[in-house]
């Protein structure tokens, strides 16, 4: 076809078993005064027991999170008679993301 668009490669995604967790949560939310805020604010939460965090993750990695999904997700239109909707792979591909296989 002529002027289509060459199909964009997809790009190798970093190991993520090579990253430090820790490394990804804001650091403010690991002090401990932080925690102790966070840790009052839960026990006193209603109608039942829960935990907000602001900011758990810096916006920079956010926004890259952000990139490499909208980069790499593939959708096909499935319309009903009920619903229309874009719909994505079964979600398989998590399990071997977080049991460390690299995405290619």
């Amino acid at each position: 076809m002529a002027g289509a668009a060459p199909v964009p490669k997809k790009q190798k995604l970093a190991d993520p078993a090579s990253e430090d967790p820790a490394s990804l949560i804001s650091p403010q939310l690991l002090s401990a005064e932080t925690r102790a805020a966070l840790r009052s604010a839960y026990q006193a939460a209603e109608p039942y027991l829960h935990g907000v965090f602001q900011e758990l993750l810096p916006p920079a990695k956010l926004a890259q999170v952000r990139e490499e999904i909208v980069g790499n997700i593939q959708a096909t239109y499935k319309e009903t008679d009920l619903f229309k909707v874009f719909q994505t792979g079964n979600g398989l591909w998590l399990a071997g993301w977080l049991a460390g296989e690299a995405l290619v």
